[in-house]
């Protein structure tokens, strides 16, 4: 399979997270099977924050949120130049060092790509997401434009800018296509205020969990479609997500949250159960009809208490499926199997 124009043998890249911010922890990704590291951020910028790492992981709503200063959180230049050298020496992996600026002045940006060449890196990520209301910058389009195209016509490596929420997929799909942009990296953390119970001390924290998944499903879906090649994550837990990412048009799927609360060994088994051609039993056309089986029926009322249909209702009562439809919800709802959906013959 071909990512940034190399040959790979499967799909799972381990994103920039705690999980890449040191060699011993890149070989423990290559160890579980990924083909590409995408290495911690780095910058030249200091704010002299003195911040340090707070998580809370919030279980029964399966969140996890996080703050850290950006000096904790954003590795010095000349650092990450050190671990990305060794890193390609010392694996067989794809090395992708992030680097993040607070200005879209081009020549800060180049900077650091070509500290970033020498080290023999295979790719650079572009991190946005701690320059503050980045499209509200005065000329954003077409400073945007201008940092992107310089940057690919003047590094000699893939350039993939990873998007957020804060960049809406298709007006920011058309900025990429103007830069000339053929890589992306999906999907940036959210920012959110601190959850009331928490004794965290940040304003604006970073939350990661399962419900990211939607987002990132639109974004692989939107810029897939309009031909770049996606290196997608965000909400991904289990192989049923990096399926569907899969075919909706990545490339290749991106961990970070999952793998730092469960372990390196998620990759590998991820990718070992990925399915990207599922067998379609059901046609979801108006040849679907409800059918009843009293007999599993224990009286819950479930279809009848719901507000949505009130085709069921009746059916239950007199039988008639005249007027069904064919949604599928109330099947969905019956936990006994009592009303379930068939094909009309």
């Amino acid at each position: 399979m071909d990512f940034l124009g190399y040959n790979v043998n499967g799909r799972m890249v381990a994103a920039s997270s705690p999980a890449t911010e040191s060699l011993e922890n890149i070989i423990e990704c290559e160890e579980n099977g990924v083909v590409a590291a995408i290495l911690k951020s780095a910058s030249n910028v200091r704010l002299n924050d003195g911040g340090k790492r707070r998580c809370l992981l919030d279980k029964e709503n399966s969140l996890f949120w996080c703050e850290s200063g950006f000096d904790r959180e954003i590795m010095e230049i000349p650092k990450a130049y050190e671990l990305a050298k060794e890193a390609v020496r010392k694996t067989n992996l794809l090395i992708i060092p992030s680097i993040t600026e607070m200005s879209l002045e081009p020549d800060i940006w180049l900077e650091d790509c070509r500290k970033m060449e020498e080290a023999g890196v295979h790719g650079i990520q572009l991190d946005f997401f701690y320059f503050p209301e980045l499209m509200i910058e005065d000329n954003f389009n077409e400073r945007f434009v201008t940092l992107l195209k310089t940057l690919i016509a003047k590094c000699s490596v893939p350039i993939i800018p990873k998007l957020s929420k804060n960049f809406p997929e298709i007006y920011i799909s058309k900025l990429l296509k103007k830069a000339g942009v053929k890589y992306v990296s999906l999907l940036d953390s959210i920012r959110s205020p601190k959850p009331n119970t928490s004794d965290l001390t940040g304003e604006s924290l970073s939350v990661f969990g399962n419900w990211m998944f939607n987002l990132t499903r639109q974004y692989t879906y939107i810029l897939s479609n309009e031909g770049f090649q996606v290196c997608a994550g965000g909400g991904v837990v289990s192989e049923k997500e990096a399926s569907e990412l899969i075919r909706l048009g990545a490339n290749t799927i991106q961990l970070a949250t999952e793998v730092l609360l469960n372990g390196y060994k998620r990759f590998s088994e991820i990718e070992s159960k990925i399915c990207i051609n599922p067998s379609i039993t059901e046609s979801f056309s108006s040849e679907r009809i409800i059918t009843f089986d009293a007999s599993k029926c224990v009286g819950c009322n479930k279809c009848i208490k719901q507000s949505f249909c009130n085709v069921v209702k009746s059916f239950i009562k007199t039988g008639d499926d005249s007027l069904c439809e064919g949604c599928g919800l109330c099947s969905q709802l019956c936990e006994y199997e009592a009303l379930r959906i068939k094909i009309k013959n």
